[in-house]
């Protein structure tokens, strides 16, 4: 798991009010794979406010951790202090404050908690860690003006245990024993503040039931819900984050102490579907009882013994892994070795292919020139064209003015003509006046030749 160094996205619904100086601080404790991280999402887009410095996420949960790297780290250094690390199940100290472990890290763990969440009115602290040091974080917020809220997560430890073999090759024994450590020291520590137990399964099927339950059992509603945010919600606890489920509860062919994990979980489970009774406190308390007197005896030869047995399961699970690795080696050559053959056919295909495109650009350029050939043939018979067109034109023209010429003569004539026209109609007018002048007189001879034969 790594850290990622921007803040969380700029669109979470938390507030944000550096001129507060207290509020509530709402723990999320829980065993390690037991849907604390699904919890902590769903919290934090109701308004839960987390720092930057977010674990991200990988492929054991690929949906983000919502867990603060410098907290995890500083929960993992004082379980270091106790010679433990977060995959153990040895009881701590009964009083953790007053050890020097902590006379050396509280200081930085103040300072810590002080820059993370300084000016905040609703906070989200989420590291499974936190359920075996409840009383420090209770001591730290009290401290920076928070009221500690406790949510505790419960899933089946057998479930736990598989998805633990999957995540670390973790013995699926030792797992168990891990997860009643958890849940024991969670559930004591936690007693006197107010808490909400809340099943992942529980979660994953209907997440309203589940903050209406914790909103009643914690005494305040959550500002940021909303219909967006629910959309958000729904989205982000789609199938796929729940890689293991048990029929049942597969501790029950454990050695001797998974009497003390059944009744633990059938207790918790109770209490996540319908609500704590006091009652149980003394069942548990016993159970914690005989489970710490036997771990003062069994807990360390176990813990080697798991330790080795991790070993061994590291060293297989390499083996697996090179295994595994030159079979993809193989295979990848296998691929390697058709890519190549299948290369060297395209490029006979493309040798092929670049002949005869040679040998088309050869017949092309042949083509060519003997288009080049027939445009200078067509070239200087056009030539010769122009030469008789000029000629023709030079006739033309003088024609042309010989035309003129006899048109204008031919105008000329026709002027004359006209004027002859003219004069000869004078000279019929003349002459038929002449005519009608002499037929006068021929009838007034004749007149007078009557008479005079008469006479």
């Amino acid at each position: 798991m790594s850290v990622t160094e921007t803040a969380p996205p700029t669109d979470l619904p938390y507030p944000h009010n550096p001129r507060r100086t207290s509020g509530r601080a709402v723990l999320v404790v829980g065993m390690h794979r037991s849907g604390t991280s699904a919890l902590s999402r769903v919290l934090n887009l109701l308004g839960c406010f987390l720092p930057e410095g977010l674990v991200q996420g990988d492929v054991f949960n690929e949906r983000g951790y919502w867990e603060v790297q410098a907290i995890a780290d500083l929960n993992e250094r004082i379980l270091n202090g106790f010679g433990q690390d977060w995959y153990a199940w040895e009881a701590l100290p009964a009083d953790v404050l007053a050890s020097p472990v902590y006379d050396v890290l509280g200081d930085h763990a103040e300072r810590l908690t002080a820059t993370l969440f300084g000016g905040q009115s609703l906070i989200l602290l989420k590291d499974p860690r936190i359920s075996r040091l409840l009383p420090v974080w209770e001591n730290l917020l009290t401290k920076g003006g928070f009221e500690p809220h406790v949510v505790c997560a419960v899933r089946s430890p057998a479930e736990v245990a598989a998805s633990l073999l999957r995540r670390n090759g973790a013995n699926p024994s030792v797992s168990q024993l891990v997860w009643l450590r958890y849940m024991l020291d969670a559930e004591r520590d936690s007693r006197h503040l107010p808490r909400s137990f809340q099943t992942y399964s529980g979660l994953l099927a209907d997440w309203r039931a589940c903050v209406a339950r914790l909103s009643a059992q914690m005494g305040f509603e959550f500002p940021a819900r909303s219909a967006r945010v629910e959309v958000d919600i729904d989205a982000f606890l789609t199938g796929g984050l729940r890689h293991h489920v048990e029929a049942t509860d597969s501790s029950a062919a454990a050695p001797v102490y998974s009497d003390w994990v059944r009744s633990a979980y059938a207790i918790l489970l109770k209490w996540a579907e319908q609500g704590e009774d006091a009652s149980d406190h003394a069942a548990l308390d016993e159970l914690r009882n005989a489970f710490d007197a036997a771990t003062q005896t069994f807990a360390r030869p176990i813990f080697e013994q798991a330790k080795h047995g991790h070993s061994l399961y590291l060293q297989l699970e390499e083996a697996r892994s090179i295994g595994a690795k030159l079979e993809q080696a193989e295979l990848l050559l296998s691929q390697r070795t058709q890519e190549l053959g299948e290369a060297i056919e395209k490029r006979d295909e493309l040798d092929a292919a670049c002949r005869q495109n040679a040998e088309d650009a050869a017949a092309r350029n042949q083509q060519a020139a003997d288009y080049d050939e027939r445009v200078q043939d067509l070239l200087a018979k056009l030539a010769a064209s122009d030469a008789v067109a000029s000629d023709l034109e030079s006739k033309i023209a003088s024609q042309a003015g010989l035309l003129q010429a006899r048109v204008a003569q031919a105008e000329k004539v026709a002027a004359e003509k006209g004027e002859l026209s003219d004069q000869l109609r004078e000279m019929h007018g003349r002459l038929a006046a002449s005519e009608a002048s002499l037929n006068e007189k021929s009838v007034l001879l004749g007149e007078v030749q009557r008479l005079l034969k008469h006479a």
